[in-house]
């Protein structure tokens, strides 16, 4: 697949990205002039959004985390170590813009996530998301958890050998509940 850019990107007067240059050439803008690093992105995003209601391409846009868009804090603090807002990040903008339903031929996860944004429910999300089609995810089954913990130890995020055991892995299923968060918080310090 050979995608190509759709418009002029004019970085300074001595940069640009022209109509017809290889995606992989703003990737690579993007990489060597930080500078222009947030903005590189958003033109991808941009450009994926047309290719792909062009059909020149599928897109899956997954995000973990998504409601951290919409809850007042961040840990990005300015010069005066001051919180900044979501809604002042360049990012946010760009990730904001690839979820919206004005384009086709392609779909978007996102992943509301305790750790991302707490307590506080923003019906901004929920109001940028209409409508969405919510997904439960129930707590795992034996094979689940039986497959997390085995990458668990598979990439020595468990060194107890005491875990690594039959009845190691069983008394982590239980003390977890089976759920995949608590498990992960578990497993942790192990």
């Amino acid at each position: 697949m050979r995608l190509r850019i759709s418009k002029d990107y004019i970085w300074s007067k001595r940069e640009t990205t022209k109509e017809g240059s290889s995606i992989l050439e703003l990737v690579e803008h993007g990489i060597n002039r930080v500078k222009y690093s947030s903005d590189c992105i958003i033109a991808l995003l941009k450009e994926i959004k047309t290719h792909s209601t062009h059909g020149r391409c599928k897109t899956l846009v997954a995000i973990d985390g998504f409601n951290a868009f919409f809850y007042p804090k961040t840990r990005v603090v300015d010069e005066y170590k001051a919180i900044i807002h979501p809604s002042k990040i360049t990012l946010t903008e760009a990730f904001i813009e690839i979820t919206k339903f004005d384009w086709s031929n392609g779909a978007v996860v996102v992943t509301v996530d305790q750790i991302a944004a707490s307590d506080d429910r923003q019906a901004s999300g929920f109001e940028h998301m209409d409508p969405f089609v919510p997904i439960r995810v129930s707590e795992y089954n034996a094979k689940e958890i039986e497959s997390c913990l085995q990458y668990y130890i598979d990439r020595r995020w468990i060194q107890n050998p005491d875990l690594h055991t039959e009845d190691g892995r069983r008394e982590l299923a239980f003390l977890s509940g089976n759920n995949p968060y608590h498990l992960m918080n578990m497993c942790t310090p192990l």
